[in-house]
């Protein structure tokens, strides 16, 4: 375990038994996942790593319950994914914020909230997500007023504020400039370290997976499936200046190796 892990709180791990899927159109069948095996621990992070069409989102959609898959089950702790959702123990993040352009910020994050009636307008959990976000000051403005980087840390905070044990991701920062991406890699972190949420994160950025990480799990196509998983033994708190150093470096050029390498068949 690598120093400066920060103090878990109460949350939930993921176990997915020999999860596969298929997609029928037209008569045809294209097999997407294939007898996948994962472990996600409570409280930690962990990102699915690989090129453009391995099945990580749908990977990410059958862990949040959204998709059931053709074969194998997923449980939340000791709950099924149905029941998590049901509880509202699962957070979903997408690329776009897809924020009411008519609500300002405060009212998107609290949006989800009064939805679910899970709280009201005055119970002070958008603010604190706002909080966790740094953007207390940005929480009477209006969607076209705020930045991109802005607009998805309103879209995390969305999330925050219903209080789930688990964080899915999927490529938040993917849209966003490098310089913002890397601000908004910190602020993840730093919020990660705050809550002690489960988070699962999906990218296909090496840097962005080896910075956020307590484990990656590389995925290779045609099907789906995990040909790896590397632990990131980098002390925490991380900043900036890590990217620069060799220990950095070394889990960088490994796990590029692996996903241009014959396994990965990019």
């Amino acid at each position: 375990m690598a120093k400066g892990r920060p103090h878990q709180m109460a949350s939930s791990g993921i176990t997915a038994r020999g999860i596969g899927m298929t997609f029928s159109r037209r008569g045809a069948s294209t097999t997407v996942l294939e007898s996948l095996d994962l472990d996600i621990a409570a409280g930690s992070f962990v990102t699915l790593l690989g090129p453009s069409g391995c099945g990580k989102s749908t990977l990410l959609k059958i862990l949040g319950g959204i998709l059931q898959p053709t074969e194998g089950s997923v449980h939340i702790g000791e709950s099924t994914a149905a029941d998590a959702v049901a509880r509202k123990d699962i957070g979903l993040v997408l690329q776009r914020p897809a924020l009411l352009p008519w609500k300002t910020a405060r009212e998107n994050v609290a949006m989800l909230r009064d939805l679910a009636k899970k709280g009201t307008r005055g119970d002070g959990a958008a603010d604190r997500a706002l909080e966790l976000v740094g953007l207390t000051h940005a929480a009477d403005r209006l969607p076209h007023e705020l930045s991109g980087g802005m607009a998805q840390r309103v879209s995390i905070a969305r999330a925050l504020a219903m209080d789930p044990e688990i964080l899915l991701m999927d490529e938040p920062f993917g849209a966003l400039d490098a310089i913002t991406r890397d601000a908004m890699n910190e602020t993840l972190a730093g919020i990660w370290a705050a809550t002690g949420k489960t988070i699962v994160f999906v990218t296909h950025s090496i840097s962005e997976a080896v910075f956020l990480s307590d484990t990656i799990h590389v995925m290779a196509s045609d099907p789906g499936r995990i040909v790896e998983e590397v632990t990131i033994a980098l002390d925490r708190p991380r900043r900036a200046e890590v990217l620069d150093t060799s220990e950095f470096l070394t889990y960088s050029t490994h796990l590029r190796e692996q996903l241009v390498g014959p396994e990965a068949r990019v």
